[in-house]
Parts: structure tokens; C-alpha cells; sequence
């Protein structure tokens, strides 16, 4: 069943609900046990062919991470945020610079503690 609401508002149909069974979990599941047997072929694939998926997968990502967001609008000059921006700059013209700097560089701190633990040894197997 997909709600349809009004089509300034919402470009795309938005599904309302989403039924999952016992076989979905299966299925995924079953999948990644199948994709075991692959694992003699990654052999032949060369190691640059497969750093280069995994930079450009990182990549991609990277483009949808609001932290990352927050921190280039944060350069942006004041005159040139837009209010009517569903990104980062809506919250950024309400909240104010400063108090979204302070979430941002909260944020930056917890991502350094969080790396200095994985760097440690004693801790590293806690924190990938």
C-alpha cells in the first residue's frame, strides 16, 4: 500500500508500511552463506581492482554523510545560506553558526576518542 500525498510536497510515492517474513531473513542469510563459495575467485582478482571498489563505494558514501555536510556549510558565508534548503543549511539559519559549530565539533571529538581507542591495542578488538 503507498500513501500519496500532495505532489508539490512529494515527489516520489512513499510506501506506508513494508511486510517482512521469515523468509526474508532466510534468504539474506542463505545469500551470504552461498557467497562463501566465491571466496577461491577473489584469489584471482588483483588487490588495486578491489581497493579501487571499496575507495569508490567510500566514496559515494560520503556524498550522503551530514557530519561531512555540517562541516563544508560551515565555511559557507552567513549571507549566502538558504532557509528553504532541506540540507543542513535550514537547521543552520534557525539554530545559528555557533550552536551548530558546537554539535560539529562535539561530534569531531567522540569520532577522535573513537579513533584513538581503535589505534590502541588493548582496545582495538572492541573497536574495529
Amino acid at each position: 500500500k503507498v500513501a500519496k500525498g500532495n505532489a508539490a510536497r512529494q515527489a516520489a510515492e512513499v510506501p506506508e508500511r513494508v511486510i517482512e517474513n521469515r523468509l526474508t531473513g532466510f534468504g539474506v542469510h542463505a545469500l551470504i552463506l552461498l557467497s562463501s563459495l566465491f571466496v577461491p575467485l577473489l584469489a584471482v582478482v588483483p588487490l588495486p581492482v578491489v581497493s579501487g571498489v571499496f575507495l569508490y563505494l567510500g566514496r559515494k558514501v560520503m556524498g550522503g554523510n551530514v557530519f561531512l555536510q555540517r562541516c563544508k556549510k560551515l565555511w559557507i558565508d552567513e549571507a549566502a545560506l538558504d532557509s528553504k534548503d532541506e540540507g543542513g543549511e535550514k537547521e543552520m539559519v534557525a539554530l545559528g553558526r555557533w550552536s551548530v559549530f558546537r554539535f560539529t565539533a562535539f561530534q569531531g571529538l567522540c569520532l577522535a576518542g573513537l579513533w584513538a581507542l581503535r589505534c590502541n591495542p588493548s582496545t582495538a578488538l572492541v573497536f574495529p
